[in-house]
């Protein structure tokens, strides 16, 4: 057969294969030529580098082919061929050729075709069999897929076939032919198939890099991945490892296997895991690796990457070459310092800058620094490096602000490592001036070219410090307020000052700048070491209080270090007086911003104010004009007239304020009667005498201030002077109350308000008012009674509807009785108020009254506020005005004359007679003060009362029965509760019987509530019959209005009832009852009517004790008798008892029948026998001796009889009957015995009844059962049976619910299904058969019995390990106990416990049960074997065991310890104090000694955390082969102010998880509380050092300390505070001549120095207490020679670090006159000068310290001049006259003098008192 093989072509990619092939050869089988589409191919889904595809094989021929043909295609066989079976199983699948005959089925509808392989390169394809191809079929081709074959390693350029050969159906070879394979060549990765990312934080750091990458081919076993890393990464040999990998086939691990530096490579293998072999790799999809050791480079975007695949002979299988490369960031510089040498401004400092790097600096990097605006570099250089150790020196060089350092090495050097830290000393740079903007040096690392950065940082700039004047002095001339002044500044420059420099002059607020006109320099001078000249400084600008002044220079140059430059400013003037504060001086550059030198506080000067030549103030009550002045009565309006003779100079526009003490109301109803047009409640002017205009400007009540406008024509900032006396009225003015008023305040204030002069003005007394027509009458004047008071008064002054009126009442009365005295009815001038009680006190009988409690403010007045209504004009016309609260209302007042009236409830007339004089007040709305009063108000007499109602009941009406009895009162009005109730009892009953009368049950009814009191019996008298029972209760609570004491009496005896006339009873005489206060006076009485008393009943059995038994039942037998019997009375010490017997005995047989009785088994020989034949048989035992010995009520009385008969017959004997009596024959007891029966057995005996027994899970029986004993007699006759009687209503058994007859050997019974919950009644009686006849005996009987159920369930509570092997559980008592009202008693509580659910009792599961009595409500096991336990509770009653409660849970019984507290952990209930601001921190620690199991501790937030307190997250440790497992939990809290003296209580809660099965979840509660302590802050104060007199410790209150200008005054201040730090402060006062006080606040040279630098008392010592501490401090002080002659008040205060609380101690500092002290540095001169003397003067009047340089020495006290002391009267003039001295120079030396005086005219007039000093310095060389 001649085959024919087509050319082919190398195809890429399948494609469709067939079609209409011709033959050549008819009738041969050849291979299809001539066509592309004919022949044979091989064609693959893909032509990459160890890609798996699949392979398409096509083939066609000229002959049929039959259905089972199968061919072999065979691969080459060199190790870069083709692979089948790459990665999963090769599979052959056939595929359509759209030509032939079949077209649809694949391979021509053969059917599936089936793939086998011979070898590693011979696949053997089958088809089905199926169908049958045609010749069509053949030519158009056979097609067939191979999946999973992996193609070989590139080969460009190289030819490589595949075998084709097909057999025929008997296994010839039919042909054999060759098919060119494609080309294969590398796969190309994609831009994104690989991503990398720095694992690392920044630039110049070695660190992870991070490849995410997918392949294409398969990397075979020993194949690599390479990756190149662009340039400035570096690789470290021998560091580099794959720390991670993803998404690889598992089993395999990459590492790295060689890393080429130069080309920046790092080749990865792969190997299996645990000694397995490594397979191959497929396509990686987003497969990660981590290379380790990589040094990242300097800051910006890499290069690009790549990636490779390799097989083991290096063939490439992927490369990818343009990977986007990664942004690198610059690393930060840590650890940076900059030091500067210097810090002041305009000075050159050494540089120190230090920092650590964070990246790799190459050996020829860069270090560039940059400094901030202002820096200025002059001749730099480097003067030392640390950190840099290459061998060259590193270079350094700048440029403007930019400073850089070259390193000194070479590319090729590794450079500065990472975390090194470098440190350069710069010299050469110049520090800028001041600024308030923020700046910051920024450095940074480089590579050489400077721009490419490795780290970088920034560091705020070193502050710059102005620098310090060496000499600066602010001084003033003139001090006294209003006045025009002079402004000279000194001061001395240091450092490079440029010659166009300027000085900022900051004036304190108080003086005012260019006053009247713009202020200019006067003069200026500056000097330099011995050289002075003119400055010629100039004033640039005035801006508010802003005065900057500057040098004539350009700038160009530098003045002299050390220039001393002084200038004089004029047109400044004192505005108004008090301590400012001090001036600020700022050197500045030329941009006027920059500051060089600069000094805060210089200087700070104290303006005074002046004083009024004369100020006087008169109050009248009618404003006439004139009008007659005499003292104020407390209440009366009127108006108070001023005279003030004015001095110095005041402000246009200024206004006068006039202060009123408290004690004065203004903006009063109107009463000045002057203007009908103007009825306004306004304080206002009436009449003015002034040089100027004055007019209201604002009238304020709230600081009791009235302020005075003085209008004119002058502009602002002009003065005008006064020196004329004004006058001027204020009315609507009342004084609220009596007493002293002090002084009222005058002040003239400038425009703004500031106090310019002032005096204080004293004032006469305010009198008390005098209330007139008072009357005080109760409604009721009976004792005891609860009444309403009318109260009336009229009033002599004005009062405030809020006031209060108080009203003391005598001790007759008692106010608040019952309930709270409460205003009923009111009135004012005869309309209706709404007056009401604030207090009223029960012990002192005062009663306050509010007299309009429905006002919200005080009347409205003291909140009134009247204001000027035009501020432009500062005109006030009172209509016009504006007022506020607008809704101000002006009757609210109570004006003279004015009538109340009021009707006062809850008072209580106590005792009769006259209750004395009441005395009464009118007081203002707080109460303190007095306004009106009237002390002898008349009283009222008083009579006793009669209760409302009163019973009283025995509790029995026998007669002569010892009883109790029942007391009920109702009372008519009230009843003091530590009174008495007085009772007394009718005629013939006794008290005190068998024993003392006590009182039990005594309540008190309030309406329908009872409560309990301790009444007790206080007195009786047994003769009167008469008890008195203290009621026991506190003697300010009362027994309201017809509510009810009640209560029982014991041992009360009746009356022995004598009934008459058939009657049944007799009533006795009345009962009195009465009330009394606890003194014994009467209050209340009552007769209550007299009771029945009956005769006694004795009570046959069963019903009472009454019985009678013979000895024998036998007919005709001799019998002995037993009578027995009880009464509920008393049987008297010589009753008779009488007693009938039925005729059916006969006595006196076989001798005389005889008697003994007995009582309590206790014979009593008193009674003797006699017999009458009256009614067959009676008895009369009569006691043989009178008043021996009662029986008591109740007491079982027995006689016995001897020598009787019965008569002889079967039946029934007949009743007896039985009496007791009086010896006069009244009857007190008496009663019927039933009828014994003869021949009958005698009643059973020992009969018990009881509900019949059963145990849950058995039927709740409802049973009785019953037992008995034989009878002690049958009768005569043997016993023929039992019969048993059951019945539910009594013993009488007329409605029985059950008979049991038994035989006579059965001795018990049960009865049927009863009624749970019913009382039944039981008799048993024996029968017998007797002459024929049967019959029951005499019948026993058995206590009543109630039938019971089983109880319900009990309630399961807690069930939970206990100690080890024990469960521990509790339970709550059932609801149902077996019966209602009452509930059965519970007897015992069962628990068992159980491995079984179902409770089991065989095997391992056996159930345990434990016991409990009925007061238990818990229980510990018995030792269980360890597992988990289910647990069931029951209670058990009378019949047995009912259900039980299962619990809910279970416990395990295990030998594992459960959870506990760590001792660390604060005790349960500790109270931890902390103070506010401060940290406190705890740990809470729970342990789990199963190390296996897990512990937490929670919060409980039942009661949640206190505000600032947090609980950090819970830490574990110990888990996994601790000891333990231990759960810590923090506390964390921080108190704020406002909970200072508050706890808190904070739970927490520890549990374990239960975890293990044998570990026990138990949970724990610890409880701990936090109390915010209050700081307790006290002053240490001591005595002074003997040796040198210095204080030593705090000095003591108004200490006084003296001083002269110049000196220091030192003073230690020591306090000490319980739990807080302490802080000092100070303020200072000047005080006048009238000790008014002005307060200055801090002032320039006083300081308190903290700590004390050299305390005395150590922080610990001299302290008792716990956690409290000693702080110490030191004030300094520096005064001025402006305050010589000066008292200043100086108040320290110490207090808390949170401003809780604060302490106070005062001193007093006298600063004296004519002599100073001298400071450093103070030469003679300038001292000379400071004092306006002269070095001559000075050195001449201080002899004794004859050497110059001992005069100089510093702290030296100098006389300025010598004292004059006067004699009394004289004045200054006087003095400088007698001395040859001007009047000025003398005050000039006495500043305080003149200031106190008033200013310096009032000064020169002053007549001086005896003993005043001045100080007087006499010219040396020549006289004034």
């Amino acid at each position: 057969m001649l085959l024919i093989i087509a050319g082919w072509t190398r195809v890429a990619a399948q494609e469709s294969f067939g079609g209409n092939c011709s033959s050549e050869l008819d009738g041969m089988m050849a291979i299809v030529t001539g066509n592309t589409r004919c022949g044979a191919r091989v064609s693959l889904t893909g032509t990459g580098s160890a890609q798996v595809v699949t392979m398409r094989i096509g083939f066609s021929v000229n002959q049929v082919l039959p259905n089972n043909l199968h061919f072999t295609v065979s691969m080459p066989t060199d190790r870069s061929g083709f692979v089948f079976n790459a990665l999963d199983k090769t599979e052959a699948v056939g595929v359509v050729t759209p030509l032939g005959t079949e077209r649809v089925l694949p391979l021509h509808g053969t059917g599936v075709p089936f793939v086998s392989f011979s070898g590693d390169h011979v696949a053997i394809v089958r088809l089905a069999g199926l169908g049958q191809p045609t010749l069509a079929d053949a030519q158009a081709g056979f097609q067939v897929d191979l999946t999973n074959v992996r193609n070989p390693y590139p080969n460009e350029g190289q030819q490589n076939f595949a075998t084709l050969t097909l057999f025929a159906p008997n296994g010839t070879v039919w042909h054999t032919t060759h098919i060119l394979l494609p080309e294969i060549v590398p796969n190309t990765l994609g831009s994104t198939d690989a991503v990398f990312e720095v694992l690392g934080c920044c630039a110049g750091t070695v660190g992870g890099l991070r490849a995410t990458f997918s392949t294409i081919g398969v990397i075979p076993p020993s194949g690599s991945i390479e990756v190149c890393l662009p340039p400035g990464f570096a690789l470290l040999e021998g560091s580099l490892v794959s720390l991670e990998q993803n998404s690889f086939e598992a089993g395999l691990a990459s590492y790295v296997s060689t890393i080429d530096i130069p080309r920046s490579a790092v080749t990865l293998f792969t190997t299996g895991a645990l000694s397995v072999p490594a397979g191959l790799i497929p396509p990686l999809k987003s497969a990660s690796i981590v290379l380790k050791g990589i040094q990242s480079p300097a800051s910006g975007l890499t290069g690009t990457f790549q990636i490779r695949t390799l097989s083991p002979t290096g063939d490439l299988i992927d490369l990818g070459e343009e990977f986007r490369g990664i942004m690198i960031i610059p690393g930060t510089l840590t650890e940076i310092t900059v030091d500067a040498s210097e810090a002041g401004a305009r000075l050159a400092a050494d540089h120190v800058f230090s920092f650590k790097t964070a990246g790799i600096i190459p050996g020829d990097g860069k270090i560039i620094i940059e400094m901030p605006f202002g820096y200025f570099l002059h001749e730099l250089s480097l003067i030392s490096y640390n950190g840099l150790t290459f061998s060259n020196p590193p270079q350094l060089w700048g440029n403007d602000r930019t400073i850089i350092i070259g390193l000194g090495g070479t590319n090729e050097t590794s450079g500065v490592l990472a975390h090194e830290t470098i440190v350069l000393a710069i010299r050469g740079i110049v520090n800028p001036g001041t600024r308030q903007l923020a700046r910051s040096y920024y450095i940074k690392t480089t590579h050489r070219n400077g721009v490419s950065i490795v780290d970088q940082g920034y560091h705020p700039a070193v502050a710059i410090t102005t620098t310090l004047f060496r000499f600066r002095r602010v001084l003033i001339s003139e001090a006294r307020a209003g006045q025009p002044n002079t402004l000279t500044v000194s001061f001395e420059t240091a450092g490079f000052i440029p010659s166009d420099m300027h000085l900022l002059v900051t004036v304190p607020t108080g003086l005012g700048l260019s006053l009247p006109h713009f202020s200019t320099v006067l003069n200026s001078i500056c000097c330099h070491e011995d050289s002075c000249s003119e400055c010629g400084v100039s004033v640039v600008r005035v801006v508010g209080q802003d005065l900057v002044v500057k040098l004539p220079g350009d700038g160009t140059t530098n003045i002299d270090p050390a220039t001393n430059i002084t200038f004089t400013v004029g047109n400044i003037r004192n505005l108004y007086a008090g301590a400012k504060n001090g001036f600020d001086l700022s050197l500045l550059l030329s941009d006027q911003v920059s500051i060089v030198m600069q000094a805060k506080d210089v200087d700070s000067p104290v303006i005074v104010p002046g004083t009024f030549l004369n100020a006087t103030a008169e109050f009248a009550e009618f404003p006439n004009l004139p009008s007659s002045y005499s003292n104020p009565t407390a209440g009366q309006c009127g108006t108070y007239r001023f005279l003030v003779l004015l001095h110095g100079v005041l402000p246009a526009g200024s206004v006068y304020r006039v202060s009123f003490p408290e004690s004065v109301q203004l903006n009063d109803a109107w009463c000045d009667r002057i203007d009908e047009a103007r009825r306004q409640a306004v304080t206002r002017l009436t009449y003015t005498r002034a040089p100027t205009t004055l007019e209201d400007k604002e009238a304020d009540s709230r600081d009791n201030q009235v302020m005075i406008q003085a209008t004119g024509p002058l502009a602002s900032y002009e003065y005008q002077p006064y020196s004329q006396q004004l006058e001027f009225y204020l009315t609507n003015l009342r004084h609220l109350y009596a007493g002293p008023v002090g002084h009222l305040k005058l002040e003239a204030l400038d425009s703004d308000l500031e106090l310019v002069e002032l005096s204080l003005i004293p004032v006469a007394p305010v009198e008390i008012g005098q209330l007139i027509d008072v009357a005080v009458t109760p409604a009721s004047v009976a004792v005891g009674i609860r009444t309403t008071v009318d109260v009336s008064l009229a009033l002599t002054g004005r009062l405030p509807m809020t006031a209060i009126l108080c009203i003391v009442f005598s001790s007759s009365h008692r106010v608040s009785d019952g309930e709270s005295t409460s205003v009923l009815v009111s009135s004012i001038n005869g309309n209706t108020a709404s007056m009401s009680v604030i207090s009223a006190d029960t012990n002192t009988g005062e009663v306050k009254i509010r007299i309009d409690a429905g006002l919200d403010t005080a009347d409205g007045l003291a909140g009134s506020v009247y204001t000027c209504s035009d501020p432009e004009t500062m005109t006030c016309p009172i209509p016009d005005g504006i007022r506020s609260p607008s809704d101000y209302v002006q009757d609210r007042l109570l004006d003279s004359e004015s009538v109340l009236f009021m009707t006062l409830s809850q008072i209580r007339n106590l005792a009769g007679g006259s209750t004395g004089a009441i005395s009464m007040q009118t007081r203002t709305p707080d109460g303190l003060h007095i306004v009106g009063q009237n002390l002898q108000v008349p009283g009222s007499n008083l009579i006793i009362g009669q209760l409302a109602d009163a019973s009283v009941n025995l509790a029995s009406l026998d007669s002569a029965a010892r009883t109790a009895v029942s007391v009920s009162i109702t009372v008519s009005d009230t009843l003091q509760l530590d009174g008495n109730i007085v009772l007394v009892l009718p005629a013939e009953f006794r008290i005190n019987d068998g024993g003392l009368s006590n009182v039990t049950d005594a309540t008190l009814v309030f309406t329908s509530l009872e409560r309990p009191t301790p009444a007790v019996v206080h007195a009786f008298d047994e003769q009167a019959r008469s008890l008195t029972i203290s009621i026991g209760g506190p003697s300010d609570e009362f027994l309201e209005a017809f509510n009810k004491v009640k209560f029982i009496v014991t041992n009360i005896r009746n009356m022995v009832a004598r009934p008459v006339g058939g009657a049944v009873s007799q009533t006795s005489q009345p009962f009195l009852v009465s009330t009394q206060l606890h003194s014994g006076a009467f209050v209340e009485t009552f007769s209550v009517p007299g009771v029945s008393i009956f005769t006694s009943v004795i009570l046959p059995r069963p019903f009472g004790d009454a019985e009678a038994f013979p000895t024998s039942f036998l007919p005709g037998s001799n019998v002995n008798i037993s009578i027995r019997f009880s009464t509920d009375s008393i049987t008297p010490r010589d009753a008779i008892i009488k007693v009938y017997f039925p005729c059916a005995y006969t006595f006196n047989i076989n001798g005389r029948t005889t008697i003994s009785v007995a009582s309590d088994d206790v014979q009593d020989g008193r009674y003797v026998l006699s017999a009458t034949t009256e009614e067959c048989n009676t008895i009369f035992l009569a006691a043989r001796e009178n008043g021996t010995v009662e029986i008591a009520p109740q007491t079982l009385i027995e006689m016995n009889l001897t020598n009787a008969m019965l008569h002889n017959a079967v039946g029934d004997t007949g009743v007896y009957k039985i009496s007791t009596l009086t010896p006069d024959g009244a009857i007190i007891a008496r009663g019927v015995i039933p009828s014994t029966i003869i021949g009958r057995p005698s009643e059973p005996v020992n009969i018990i009844t009881r509900n019949c027994a059963a145990n849950y899970p058995e039927d709740d029986p409802l049973m009785l059962c019953i037992t008995w004993s034989p009878p002690h007699s049958s009768g005569g006759s043997s016993i023929t049976g039992y019969e048993v009687s059951i019945d539910k209503s009594s013993y009488a058994f007329d409605d029985k619910v059950d008979t049991i007859q038994t035989s006579a050997s059965v001795f018990s019974a049960r009865s049927i299904a009863l009624s749970p919950g019913v009382n039944y009644f039981i008799r048993v009686s024996a029968s017998n058969s007797n002459n024929a006849t049967s019959g029951n005996g005499r019948p026993g009987f058995a206590a009543v019995t109630r039938v019971i159920s089983l109880p319900g369930a009990p309630r399961a509570g807690t069930l939970r390990s206990d100690t080890r092997n024990k469960i521990f559980a509790t339970w709550f008592p059932p609801q149902f106990t077996g019966a209602l009202n009452p509930a059965a008693e519970i007897v015992a509580y069962k628990v068992e416990f159980s491995r079984d659910e179902n409770f089991a009792h065989t095997g391992e599961y056996t159930t345990v049960a434990a016991l409990a009595p009925s007061h238990e409500r818990s229980l510990v096991s018995q030792l269980l074997l360890p597992g988990k336990y289910y647990a069931r509770v029951s209670a058990a009653n009378m019949v047995g065991f009912g259900p039980p409660a299962v619990y809910e849970v279970t416990a395990l019984a295990t030998p594992i310890l459960p959870v506990t507290w760590d001792h660390q952990t604060p005790a349960e209930g500790e109270a931890l104090k902390i103070q506010v601001g401060y940290l406190l921190k705890f740990e809470i620690r729970a342990i789990d000694e199963d190390i296996s199991d897990h512990v937490e501790v929670d919060v409980d937030y039942s009661l949640g955390l206190p505000v600032t307190a947090e609980v950090l997250p819970m830490v574990l440790s110990g888990q996994n082969g601790g000891m333990a497992n231990v759960a810590t939990r923090s506390f964390l809290m921080k108190p704020q102010a406002n909970q200072v003296g508050l706890s808190f209580e904070v739970c927490f809660t520890g549990r374990n998880s239960n975890e293990n099965t044998l570990g026990p979840s138990v949970g724990l509660v610890r409880c701990i509380f936090i109390q915010v302590v209050e700081p307790v802050l006290s002053w240490t104060s001591g005595s002074t050092n003997e040796s040198d007199g210095s204080l030593l410790l705090t000095p003591l209150p108004h200490s006084t300390f003296t001083t002269f200008p110049g000196c220091v005054v030192e003073i230690p201040l020591y306090a000490t505070a319980v739990w807080y730090e302490v802080r000092f402060s100070y303020s200072i006062s000047l005080v006048d001549f009238d000790d008014a006080e002005v307060e200055f606040g801090q002032v320039h040279g006083a300081e308190i120095i903290v700590p004390h630098p050299h305390p005395e008392v150590d922080p610990v010592s001299a302290v008792g207490l716990a956690n409290n501490y000693s702080w110490s401090a030191l004030f300094r002080y520096l005064s001025t020679s402006k305050l010589s002659g000066y008292k200043q008040k100086v108040c320290f205060q110490a207090r808390d670090e949170s401003s809780l609380k604060s302490i106070l101690r005062c001193v007093w500092i006298v600063i004296g006159s004519c002599r100073a002290c001298l400071n450093t540095g103070q030469t003679l001169a300038s001292f000379a000068a400071e004092y306006k003397s002269s070095w001559l003067q000075i050195w001449a009047t201080n002899p004794r310290l004859g050497n110059l340089a001992e005069l100089l020495a510093p702290g030296n006290i100098i006389d300025l001049g010598v004292r004059y002391k006067a004699i009394g009267g004289e004045s200054v003039k006087d003095v400088a006259s007698q001395l040859l001295i001007t009047v000025q120079r003398l005050l000039d030396f006495n500043p305080g003098f003149v200031q106190l005086a008033g200013g310096p005219d009032a000064a020169v007039h002053r007549a001086l008192h005896h003993g005043q000093s001045l100080c007087v310095v006499i010219p040396v060389c020549s006289f004034d």
